[in-house]
């Protein structure tokens, strides 16, 4: 086990667009990045426990990190922050809520083909994640407009 003692951000760009990536510095003198999909949700302070796999890129080799939480330890929470809103927003009228959908339809399928591109889905496999973002961006658009 070990505690993260540094969080840092790192934006860069890659092929034209803005990428963020998280370099992790543990108390056993360790660093890298990690594999883990949700990598912000791991913070300073935090003890994990993980893995290690050596990667090599064009720049030299790097740790790539896999964390996992001791059994029975919740993620930490978000701090609060000073710009949420006191009051619920107020509710999206019905005719917007199509446009709405419409436009997260367009959004699943290019991250999607942006996947397929980048090598980290197959081309049978498009329609099946295209369906199933598609499936959450129009649930969480229904929440926000029944609340």
């Amino acid at each position: 086990m070990a505690k993260i003692i540094k969080v840092e951000e790192i934006k860069s760009t890659w092929q034209g667009k803005e990428k963020t990536s998280y370099k992790f510095h543990l108390d056993d003198g360790k660093e890298g990045f990690v594999a883990n999909k949700s990598p912000w949700e791991f913070k300073e302070g935090e003890s994990v426990t993980y893995t290690t796999e050596v990667k090599k890129s064009s720049k030299g080799e790097y740790n790539l990190f896999t964390f996992t939480r001791p059994s029975g330890t919740p993620a930490p929470p978000l701090p609060p922050t000073d710009h949420q809103p006191a009051t619920k927003p107020p509710l999206l009228p019905t005719a917007p809520i199509l446009q709405l959908k419409a436009n997260a339809t367009v959004k699943a399928m290019e991250f999607v083909v942006d996947a397929f591109i980048a090598d980290k889905i197959t081309w049978d496999k498009i329609k099946e994640y295209h369906k199933e973002i598609t499936g959450y961006l129009n649930d969480a658009i229904n929440e926000c407009s029944s609340e």
